[in-house]
């Protein structure tokens, strides 16, 4: 078994360690909200999703990991301040929670998209995500309102007390693990089935179609697939932990165990589940070519505008440089002209 010891150490090197997610995240979310502003992107309902949870994403990853930094030099403020572990609980939580269903509508949206029914595909109509994007955000920061009413402090601990505790493990196993798993996965199942019955559907003059679905709607699925298999690995263990914990409340535990648990909950609930929120960029530029290419797009035309901007500067200089020395040479012979006149 492992040293107390060596898994604090270990926590608190990991605590460390999360500066590189906020870093990279924060770059590579700021990279996905550009691309999606593009006027290319914007009108696309999927990509007005990934937008929105960019953003969220951003929030979440510049509220979290500071405090959990902050904490290794200060005395947590979670410990003796009932205000801070109320409110940074229920912020954080509500926001993961809408960052998980962000990706949930997408995935709604890539099924409704490729659907035979045509009331169906008016989910993707550019009205929908406008009323769906506020209003997931209303809905979970409505729902674990309970959070800051029921949390306290006891012993120097920001906890969730006696049935709380376990009702709060039931409530986060089905609505942050088995409900966004198993739509994710129904979703994208259905939307694979879509495509393949209109592309048996597609006569061969309809090759341009064909390919339009293959090279846009199929990579944004792609896109969708590989970050639900990135959610499922990262955050799955938190909910599971979580109904573990309660189980065991009243269970006696030696030194051992408890730093073992102590490392898996900071391991579930502080590590891993950040890498979802900052990993989103980096999975959008491996899977989709269409992605990379948006994204060279505006390194170009930024990269030109520098240029441009310093050839004008440039030039501006040169002009003035030389209306200068062209005074200059005028003065004086205006000056003799005045002398022998004189």
């Amino acid at each position: 078994m492992t040293n107390p010891s060596i898994l604090a150490a270990a926590q608190v090197q990991m605590t460390w360690f999360q500066i590189v997610f906020l870093v990279m995240g924060d770059i590579g979310n700021i990279l996905n909200c550009m691309i999606f502003l593009q006027k290319s992107l914007r009108h696309n309902n999927c990509c007005q999703y990934f937008l929105a949870c960019s953003i969220t994403n951003l929030i979440i990853l510049n509220t979290g990991i500071p405090t959990n930094i902050f904490s290794l030099t200060n005395t947590n403020p979670a410990t003796y301040s009932l205000v801070y572990c109320k409110v940074r609980m229920y912020i954080i939580h509500s926001l993961l929670m809408v960052s998980r269903f962000y990706i949930v509508l997408a995935c709604a949206d890539r099924y409704a998209l490729c659907s035979p029914n045509p009331r169906i595909r008016d989910f993707t109509r550019p009205k929908v995500a406008r009323v769906l994007i506020p209003l997931t955000l209303f809905v979970f920061f409505l729902m674990p309102i309970h959070l800051p009413i029921l949390m306290t402090i006891q012993q120097s601990k920001c906890i969730m007390p006696g049935l709380y505790n376990l009702l709060w493990s039931i409530y986060i196993m089905l609505l942050a693990g088995l409900f966004p798993l198993i739509s994710m996965a129904v979703f994208g199942l259905l939307a694979c089935r879509n495509i393949r019955y209109l592309r048996r559907r597609i006569q061969p003059s309809g090759v341009s179609q064909r390919i339009r679905i293959k090279n846009r709607d199929y990579q944004l699925m792609k896109m969708l697939f590989v970050e639900v298999i990135i959610y499922i690995l990262t955050t799955l263990m938190y909910p599971s932990y979580a109904f573990y914990s309660a189980l065991t409340l009243n269970a006696s535990k030696g030194t051992q165990r408890i730093a073992n648990e102590a490392f898996v909950s900071f391991l579930s609930g502080s590590f891993l589940l950040y890498i979802n929120n900052c990993s989103t960029f980096y999975i959008y530029v491996f899977t989709s070519t269409t992605f990379r290419k948006e994204l060279r797009s505006i390194a170009v035309n930024y990269i030109l505008k520098y240029l441009l901007k310093e050839n004008s500067n440039q030039g501006s200089a040169q002009r003035s440089s030389n209306i200068g020395q062209a005074v200059v040479v005028i003065d004086p012979f205006r000056t003799v002209q005045q002398g022998k006149t004189r």
